[in-house]
């Protein structure tokens, strides 16, 4: 039987550490705090921007962290802001 094989973008492949390390709660609060401190843990060296850039032109990308996040908290009860660019 032949299943169907996601083909996955660059920026996803790239983000595939950050999206594992997402499974943590204490690396979400690191990710929400000091985010750029958070991608390099992660393995990524990017800032903010470009962070936030590239989740407003993958929904893909984006639909994948929220759901990572949105497993681990509340995100109803988040005490930060989210980017505009990210909606």
């Amino acid at each position: 039987m032949e299943q169907a094989i996601k083909k996955l973008t660059n920026e996803e492949v790239m983000f595939e550490g950050l999206l594992t390390k997402l499974d943590n709660p204490s690396f979400i609060e690191k990710f929400a705090g000091n985010p750029e401190e958070a991608f390099k843990e992660a393995g990524l060296n990017i800032t903010l921007g470009e962070f936030t850039d590239l989740l407003s032109k993958n929904q893909n990308l984006y639909n994948s962290i929220i759901e990572k996040v949105s497993m681990q908290i509340d995100v109803s009860q988040l005490a930060y802001a989210t980017s505009s660019a990210c909606k």
